[in-house]
């Protein structure tokens, strides 16, 4: 009963990490595409001004 409850903890705790890492890399993708799409932006303003 012991063993199978670290189990289950050990397979919780792998599942927790690799969906926090996951989530990490989803927001550090969405980050830097948000961050070229905001250059680009500024670019497009900066030459449209005279």
């Amino acid at each position: 009963m012991v063993l199978k409850l670290i189990c289950a903890q050990v397979m919780l705790t792998k599942l927790a990490v690799r969906g926090a890492f996951t989530a990490g890399a989803v927001a550090g993708t969405a980050g830097v595409i948000g961050l070229c799409a905001l250059r680009q932006a500024v670019k497009k303003a900066r030459g449209a001004a005279p």
